[in-house]
C-alpha cells in the first residue's frame, strides 16, 4: 500500500558532497541499476528450465548461496586451496570486521580458560595451607600464580594504519597495539617484531600497499614478520588496495605458510572500482583458521556483486586489478612528483596504492588547506579528521581520474604561491 501523501522530493534535498541525494538523483542512479523485476522474472524462468521451483526459500536467496558457492569454487580451484579457505563477504571492511569478531571469542576463550586454570591452582595451595603441610613453600607458590601474566591479546597496528582499523578493533573492544611507522612512513620491520614477541597480540595487522600511505610492505620484510609469527598467533595481510610494484603472490603466500594462520584479503572495490557491489574475499592459509571465522560471516551477500566478481577471477585467472586503475595511479604519482619538484615545501609519499599522503609546509594547517580546496569544489581528506589526528597531512586518493590530481596540483600550488 503507497502512501499518496507522501512527498519525497520534500523530504530529500541534494545537499552536496557527503550529504543527502536528492530524490531526482536517486531516480537519474537507479536507472543505471539492474531491475529487479525482470530479474525475479527470469529467475523464475530458470527454475522452470531447471525443474527446480523454490518453495523453500524465495526471494533470491538459492542464487545468493549459489553465487557464494561459485565463487569459493573458482577461487580455490585458481589458488589451489580448499574451498572452506575462500571467504566472501561485504567487501574488506566486512573480512576485518568477521575476522575481529572471530578473534574477540578466541580471546575470550583463553582468557576464560586462564582463569580457571589459575584459580585451580589457588584452590589447590590454599588446600595445602590448610592442612598445614608446608606453609612457607605455599606462600611462595601462591605469590608466583599472582605474579603470572596472562597474555595481553589484542590487535597489532602500525601508526597510522586503515582508520576501520581502529573502530573495528575498538567495537569489540579488543586491545590495539601501535608500532609507529618511519619517519619517511615506512613500516619500522624490527620494531614490529619486537612488538609482536613482547605483546603477544592475538592477530597482527599487515596492511600493503598501508592505508593512507599507499607504501607497500616490501617482500623481505613481510616474509621476515610471517617467519616469526607465533604459531599462536593470527596475521591478517590487507591486500585491499593495488599496488602498481610486482610484489610475492598471494597463492605463493597462503601455501609457504599453510601451518600457519595467515589471512590475506582481497577487494574488488579498488581493484576494480566496485565499491557499490561491496565485495571482496579473505584467504585463509589453512582450513582450521578459517573454521573459526565461518561461523562469524554474514548470511549472504549482494548476487550481482558476486556474480561480476566470479566472472572477473575466472576471466582474468586470479584476483588482480583493472589495467586502468594501475595506469590512474602510476600517472598520478608522476603529476604529483612534478609538483613537489617545482614546490619542495611539499612533499608526499611515494604510493603504489590508491592512496598517499602529502605533506603540508609549515605554515598551512590541513583544516586550512580542506577549507579552501572545498571552496573550489575539490574535496580530501585532512590529516585533523585521522583517528590519529595530525594537522600537516592530506591523504588523497590516487586510483582516480588524473585530472583531479591535475586540479588539486593547480589549485594547491595557488595557496602555496598565496602563502
Amino acid at each position: 500500500m503507497m502512501n499518496s501523501n507522501y512527498k519525497p522530493e520534500k523530504i530529500l534535498v541534494d545537499k552536496g558532497f557527503d550529504a543527502d541525494f536528492s530524490w531526482d538523483r536517486i531516480n537519474e542512479l537507479c536507472k543505471l541499476f539492474s531491475d529487479d523485476d525482470l530479474l525475479q522474472s527470469y529467475v523464475y524462468k530458470m527454475h522452470e528450465h531447471d525443474k527446480a521451483l523454490d518453495l523453500k526459500r524465495g526471494e533470491f536467496y538459492p542464487e545468493l548461496l549459489r553465487s557464494i558457492i561459485s565463487i569459493k569454487r573458482s577461487v580455490s580451484s585458481l589458488y589451489g586451496i580448499d574451498v572452506t579457505q575462500v571467504q566472501p563477504n561485504f567487501g574488506s571492511n566486512g573480512s576485518i570486521d568477521t575476522i575481529l569478531s572471530a578473534v574477540k571469542v578466541e580471546e575470550t576463550k583463553r582468557l576464560n580458560q586462564w582463569v580457571n586454570t589459575m584459580t585451580q591452582r589457588l584452590h589447590n595451595t590454599v588446600s595445602t595451607f590448610r592442612n598445614k603441610t608446608s606453609s612457607e613453600s605455599t606462600f611462595a607458590e601462591i605469590e608466583t600464580i599472582l605474579l603470572i601474566e596472562r597474555r595481553q591479546g589484542g590487535a597489532l597496528f602500525t601508526s597510522p594504519t586503515y582508520f576501520r582499523n581502529y573502530n573495528s578493533a575498538s567495537a569489540k573492544d579488543l586491545i590495539i597495539h601501535l608500532v609507529p611507522l618511519t619517519e619517511n612512513y615506512q613500516l619500522d620491520t624490527q620494531a614490529f617484531i619486537n612488538a609482536m614477541l613482547q605483546l603477544q597480540p592475538s592477530i597482527v595487522f599487515l596492511v600493503t600497499p598501508n592505508n593512507p600511505t599507499g607504501l607497500p610492505i616490501p617482500d623481505h620484510d613481510l616474509l621476515c614478520i610471517l617467519d616469526k609469527l607465533p604459531q599462536d598467533a593470527w596475521a591478517l595481510i590487507d591486500r585491499t588496495l593495488v599496488n602498481t610494484r610486482p610484489e610475492i603472490g598471494s597463492k605463493d603466500l597462503l601455501h609457504r605458510y599453510a601451518d600457519k594462520n595467515v589471512a590475506i584479503l582481497h577487494s574488488f572495490s579498488k581493484y576494480r572500482g566496485m565499491s557499490h557491489h561491496r565485495i571482496g574475499v579473505a584467504l585463509y592459509s589453512n582450513p582450521a583458521m578459517a573454521n573459526i571465522v565461518q561461523p562469524h560471516l554474514p548470511l549472504g551477500i549482494g548476487l550481482e556483486g558476486c556474480l561480476k566478481a566470479n566472472r572477473i577471477v575466472l576471466q582474468d585467472g586470479g584476483i588482480f586489478p583493472s589495467e586502468h586503475i594501475i595506469s590512474n595511479i602510476k600517472e598520478n604519482n608522476t603529476l604529483l612528483r612534478s609538483f613537489v619538484t617545482d614546490f619542495p615545501d611539499f612533499d608526499f609519499t611515494d604510493f603504489s596504492g590508491n592512496y598517499c599522503l602529502v605533506m603540508l609546509p609549515r605554515l598551512l594547517s590541513s583544516q586550512n588547506a580542506c577549507n579552501l580546496l572545498y571552496q573550489r569544489g575539490l574535496y580530501v581528506m585532512g590529516g585533523h579528521e585521522f583517528p590519529e589526528p595530525n594537522q600537516s597531512l592530506l591523504r588523497l586518493h590516487t586510483g582516480g581520474p588524473p585530472k583531479y590530481i591535475k586540479l588539486f596540483c593547480r589549485i594547491i600550488s595557488k595557496m602555496a604561491g598565496d602563502s
